[in-house]
């Protein structure tokens, strides 16, 4: 083994402990503004050097290793991304466009959707089922697009009392709203009339992540992520600090695979910025427990349903061999068509869930 890849693979198994919270760093690259932190299963893809996509496999042990999956040509920024149908859509604030490109094809192709408008400015995106919520940080406005229909078109959604908006993340059919340079948090309803309500404010965010109904914040002016529990009366009374001791600003974006947070950040200068993770089961956090998700009816000939799903997930169904049947996105209690499957045993997988459900298809 060579002293570089000897000295690599030995970073990725220190642990860092600072004001209680356990660190393990999980990428082997400095990731230059890591954006869009997003999970397929133990997959976890991210951006690195602005132009180039990466998937690293978190099972491994030491987690460490990435796969280059695309290099764009030219020098580009990749804001965000998000895992529709398994593929990535990502958005570009600087060409006002919103791509798409599979993962698992060899030297995918960047293929155009749509696009955002002129100076829009896209910055963050947010998916709730079939549709993509984005952030239009220079047209400050939220916009929305159906992703299952055709032809695709974008939609308003807020653009009145809103400055800079830059993350965004969902909950219990609200939509948390981060904007640039009004420093605060807001929320709107994805049901009933988008009114915005402030959740959190004098507060300078680098990205938004959900855990039940915990909101984590990465906080650009104190260097740490903090949570509050958006189910509380007064959400900032509940605000516990999850990471803390970080060196420099700029924590571009968070991912939770269950109970555990994946961030970038950066705790020494020589290092310079990684991607870290921290258990937040193991931090006395206030998260209330998750309900057993549970699987009907078993066996099912037509559909199947999964009730006790705090929010909408994206899902695989694989079969005995562990070929990949069927991916979609599913809320609570909505039926997913099984129809088109022969009979047999089938396993269903969740997003960032470390377990699989069974069930028969008669």
């Amino acid at each position: 083994m060579n002293k570089i890849l000897h000295t690599l693979l030995l970073s990725a198994l220190v642990t860092l402990t600072a004001h209680a919270q356990s660190l393990t760093l999980v990428s082997s690259k400095k990731t230059d503004s890591a954006t869009g932190l997003e999970f397929d299963g133990d997959a976890l893809y991210f951006t690195s050097h602005y132009r180039d996509i990466y998937k690293l496999n978190t099972a491994e042990v030491p987690p460490i290793g990435e796969t280059l999956i695309y290099t764009h040509p030219t020098s580009i920024t990749f804001n965000d991304q998000v895992l529709y149908g398994g593929e990535l859509y990502i958005v570009v604030a600087s060409e006002n466009t919103l791509y798409k490109l599979d993962p698992e094809v060899a030297s995918p192709p960047l293929e155009t959707v749509i696009g955002t408008g002129v100076s829009t400015g896209p910055t963050d995106l947010a998916l709730d089922g079939d549709v993509l919520y984005i952030a239009n940080h220079d047209a400050d406005k939220i916009t929305k697009v159906n992703l299952a229909a055709s032809p695709l078109s974008i939609e308003d959604v807020l653009t009145t009392d809103l400055d800079g908006p830059s993350s965004l993340a969902i909950y219990n059919g609200a939509l948390y709203i981060e904007e640039d340079y009004n420093q605060r948090i807001s929320k709107i309803s994805l049901t009933g009339a988008p009114n915005r309500e402030t959740v959190l404010s004098n507060i300078n965010v680098a990205s938004l992540a959900f855990y039940g109904a915990d909101l984590y914040v990465a906080d650009n002016d104190t260097y740490e992520i903090f949570k509050i529990t958006v189910t509380d009366p007064d959400p900032p009374s509940t605000k516990t600090n999850v990471v803390t001791g970080l060196i420099a600003s700029d924590l571009f974006s968070m991912a939770f695979k269950g109970s555990t947070l994946y961030f970038e950040g950066r705790v020494d200068y020589n290092t310079g910025r990684r991607i870290y993770r921290t258990d937040v089961g193991t931090l006395g956090s206030n998260t209330a427990q998750q309900p057993q998700l549970v699987l009907y009816p078993n066996p099912a000939s037509h559909s199947i349903s999964l009730t006790n799903l705090t929010q909408t997930s994206a899902y695989r169904i694989h079969n005995i061999l562990g070929a990949t049947v069927h991916t979609g996105q599913v809320s609570n209690n909505e039926q997913i068509d099984i129809s088109g499957l022969g009979t047999g045993l089938y396993f269903i997988k969740l997003k960032g869930s470390p377990t699989a459900l069974k069930f028969v298809k008669e």
